[in-house]
């Protein structure tokens, strides 16, 4: 009892006052007796009668009293707004000010942020007041958190419409000296609407708030508090992180990361375990070396939020290179053979493979190396060119048996060896030069004396400018490189061994051999590692990957020591095809929690929980009440003279206690659901699936509002057996093999449903169509065939071919000719590309590293597909109409 009364709260708590009221109703109907019997009176009995046989009572019975006192209590608590659940207490005599944390941490509690300010500004409104909004993190491209207001209740949830979260952290420092400088009204209502971390200033930002009126603070439960995905790469092992769990959310806490691909593939999954009293959880992902290649980002999948999104870059995946000999490398001798060199100095770094150049190209290798060969036939050359004109990487070194000068050499060199040692040579042995500076070897350092003895020369009358990597002190090239297509060709003028200089002995040996490597997938030649890593893709709030708006440029010197900010957002960056991410891992301090709050401020947690309106129970408590006192009164009284009116008035007082709780608010849902537009998804029966599709649908939603005229309401989640369906356009039903067979009711529902132009999207979730197979067997659906390239599906809004989502299927399954009356559209659409989890994901677009343009967009092409869905439901064939074609034709560039 006491916990059911706890969170009652009324709405209009003034009305309260009138109980007071109630010991003079209780005097005052004592004193008011009822109404005396009236008796007839017979001319012929005169004396019958006039005694009545009962005894009419001078005062109320007190049951009575107590009745009619509990009726009027009972309207009076009902018109004071009694409610269980959340409720914004507003103190209507000061302005309204709300604070948004909309840094990197607010994603995974920013639709409870938005459904709390959406309330407190909507009882704002209702009593006219000033509402502030202000940010604790910039806007992009700002400097300075938002700041608006005073502005109006309508204005103020335009402007909350706007907000997103940011990829960067909240600046509270910023925001204390934007308030302190603002003019504030005396007694200014803040509601910080917050995600639960510290992030530098938080006791004293708080402070000033409480000191300029009032502050509630509104924070996630300690289980929904943000978690950081730090990387903990090392040679050995570049896929190893760990992740950051602020203070006392460090209880164990089962988790998983998933290891993708550039086209949104879930490569590996690992579970993540926070023990107790832990700081942080490992993982690392254990893939054969075509797949680790794969990996383009980590990622926690039920934490939303960049964050939990860690973007791998060239200098982070672990290249596969491959060195063409004939001899296995175990057969190499020790000491002697380059082979034992290169092999000893990669493979604790790379995934490394000895073989015949057929063998290795077909393995799909990063990098090729060609230590000191004689001249390759010529089907092998064109083999080679070929696969670096795709984007390949060969890395070729000098030796005694090199005779062919021109073929797979970025610049012409000449036959035979510069000696720069023996009894015949004129020459001094000679030290490697500084690296010259717009090479990405620029920033190497030479630690030792290294000395080279023999090398092949490059032929001075070929124009070497921007191809010279390295030089010897004299200025004779020792390491040249130009472009092929999208590859690149790189030249040590020396042996890989040590019987032409002593680079094989040394630490630098490897540091070059690492750097040239990490190269593979990209180009660089005149621009330099140290100028400026333009960005090529950049994350918004959510971890999504999109291409940036404007120019953004970081330093190289500095990439390092970067905090990522407005000015410098998440993402990858990088120029002419060297590539490096920026992640918010690793990058920040570490998590904290928020300390105590100041004296007199209120401290609250977002909640789930549905308010509950106690004043219809309560109206309709004293409506009954009030009956019974009639039925009561006529009784005493002698009224109530017809017996079969008892029964009647008792099977009223029965209808009437239970229509709250059933027939009004159904009729309510069904008024809601008839006057908007609501998208819909079947219950699978798993609190996961039906988590992803009400997070899938819901990001839809807001895609559809944001960027078409359908303005659905919100998200539904029904059971075709009871729920009536005739509301919803489309229905997004996700199949797993726990999915029941339907049962009479729902197959009737769902075929009343098809036949009356409803349309169901089944979606099999990259699984088998076994339980489909089952769930559409007692239906009657008529024939199904692949969807075809001019189908008016892949043009209602957008122009699409294809239709990914967490997979990439191409299959989708419409019918062959639908229904008249339909318009067009097909009833059952089938496919198994796990859409929901791809919308439910908007920061999960996929842009690897090697794409620099930006163009793979999975992420967008789902939620591309969604809209089109939606659309197609709406409209029909209208796309269809020859009308359109010249405008596609246009799109389409034919």
């Amino acid at each position: 009892m006491n916990a059911l009364l706890s969170g009652i709260t009324f709405l209009h708590p003034w009305a309260l006052g009138a109980l007071a009221a109630l010991p003079a109703l209780w005097w005052l109907l004592r004193l008011m007796p009822p109404a005396p019997r009236h008796i007839a009176f017979a001319p012929i009995r005169f004396l019958a009668g006039l005694i009545p046989e009962r005894q009419v009572a001078h005062h109320t019975p007190w049951w009575i009293l107590l009745l009619r006192c509990i009726i009027v209590a009972l309207l009076i608590i009902g018109l004071a707004g009694p409610v269980r659940g959340p409720v914004a207490q507003t103190d209507t005599g000061a302005r309204v000010r709300i604070i948004l944390d909309n840094g990197w941490a607010a994603a995974a509690v920013w639709d409870k942020q938005m459904r709390r300010a959406e309330d407190i500004i909507t009882r704002a409104g209702q009593h006219n007041q000033e509402i502030e909004i202000a940010t604790t993190a910039p806007l992009p491209g700002q400097s300075q958190p938002l700041y608006e207001g005073p502005v109006s209740a309508g204005e103020a949830a335009t402007l909350l419409r706007s907000l997103a979260p940011q990829p960067w952290p909240a600046d509270y420092k910023k925001l204390m000296a934007l308030l302190s400088g603002k003019e504030s009204a005396s007694a200014t209502q803040t509601h910080w609407l917050a995600h639960g971390l510290d992030e530098g200033g938080f006791s004293s930002l708080a402070t000033l708030l409480q000191d300029q009126g009032s502050l509630i603070y509104y924070g996630p439960d300690e289980t929904e508090l943000p978690v950081l995905l730090v990387s903990a790469s090392t040679p050995e092992n570049p896929f190893g992180i760990t992740v950051d769990v602020p203070g006392a959310a460090r209880t164990a806490q089962g988790m998983h990361v998933e290891a993708l691909s550039a086209d949104g593939r879930v490569l590996d999954r690992q579970p993540l375990t926070i023990g107790e009293g832990g700081y942080d959880g490992k993982a690392s992902f254990d893939l054969p070396p075509d797949l680790r290649g794969q990996i383009s980002k980590i990622h926690i999948p039920a934490r939303r939020g960049a964050g939990s999104m860690l973007l791998m870059d060239d200098t982070s995946r672990r290249r596969s290179v491959g060195i063409i000999s004939s001899v296995d490398a175990q057969d190499s001798k020790p000491f002697i053979d380059a082979l034992f060199y290169l092999t000893r100095a990669l493979s604790p770094y790379t995934e490394l493979s000895v073989g015949e150049v057929d063998t290795l190209l077909e393995s799909g290798q990063d990098v090729l190396i060609l230590t000191d060969t004689t001249a390759l036939p010529p089907d092998i050359l064109d083999q080679l060119e070929a696969w670096v004109q795709e984007g390949g990487l060969i890395l070729r070194f000098a030796g005694p048996n090199m005779t062919d000068g021109q073929s797979l050499t970025p610049v012409p060199v000449r036959i035979g060896q510069r000696a720069m040692e023996g009894n015949l040579s004129w020459e001094k042995p000679q030290k490697i030069a500084t690296f010259p500076a717009g090479t990405p070897l620029s920033d190497v350092t030479l630690d030792e004396d290294i000395i080279i003895r023999t090398q092949v020369l490059a032929d001075p009358a070929y124009d070497l400018s921007g191809k010279v990597w390295a030089t010897l002190e004299d200025g004779t090239p020792l390491i040249t490189a130009d472009s092929r297509g999208k590859g690149l060709l790189v030249m040590v003028h020396t042996a890989a061994g040590p019987e032409w200089s002593d680079l094989p002995l040394s630490g630098l040996y490897v540091t070059l051999l690492r750097r040239i490597i990490a190269l593979s997938g990209g180009v660089i030649l005149k621009e330099a590692i140290s100028g400026n890593l333009n960005a090529l893709s950049l994350m918004d709030g959510y971890g999504t990957l999109h291409s940036p708006e404007k120019d953004i440029s970081i330093s190289a010197d500095t990439f390092a020591d970067v905090i990522p900010s407005s000015e410098t957002p998440p993402g990858l960056y990088g120029r002419a095809g060297y590539v490096q991410a920026l992640s918010l891992g690793g990058r920040l301090p570490a998590l904290k929690q928020i300390p105590d709050l100041p004296a007199g401020a209120v401290r609250n947690t977002y909640d789930h929980a549905v308010q509950t309106h106690y004043m219809p129970w309560c109206l309709m408590a004293a409506l009954i009440l009030f009956l019974a006192d009639w039925i009561i009164l006529m009784v005493v009284g002698g009224s109530l003279r017809m017996r079969g009116l008892r029964p009647a008035c008792l099977g009223t007082l029965v209808i009437l206690a239970f229509s709250p709780s059933s027939s009004l608010a159904a009729d309510n849902d069904a008024a809601e659901r008839a006057g908007n537009m609501y998208l819909a998804y079947v219950k699978s029966g798993s609190a996961a699936i039906d988590q992803t599709s009400q997070q899938g649908l819901d990001s839809l939603v807001k895609v559809l509002t944001q960027r078409t005229s359908v303005e659905p309401a919100g998200v539904v989640a029904i059971d075709p057996e009871r729920d009536d369906l005739a509301f919803f356009p489309v229905i997004y039903w996700p199949v797993s093999e726990a999915t029941q067979p339907l049962s009479t009711a729902a197959t009737l529902n769902i075929q009343h449903y098809l036949d009356h132009g409803g349309t169901i999207l089944f979606d099999t979730r990259g699984r088998t169509t076994t339980a489909l197979q089952t769930l559409l067997h007692p239906l009657s659906i008529p024939a199904l065939i692949p969807i075809t390239k001019d189908h008016v599906l892949n043009k209602t809004f957008y122009l699409i071919d294809s239709y990914p989502g967490r997979y990439s299927d191409e299959s989708l399954w419409v019918e062959e000719s639908s229904a008249g009356g339909r318009d067009g559209v097909s009833s059952v659409v089938i496919g198994s590309n796990d859409w929901a989890s791809a919308w439910a994901s908007p920061h999960e677009v996929a842009i690897g590293p090697v794409y620099l343009t930006g163009q793979t967009r999975e992420q967008e092409m789902a939620l591309r597909f969604g809209v089109n869905f939606v659309m197609y439901a709406l409209t029909g064939n209208y796309k269809a109409d020859q009308v359109h074609l010249p405008h596609i034709i246009e799109r389409l560039d034919q």
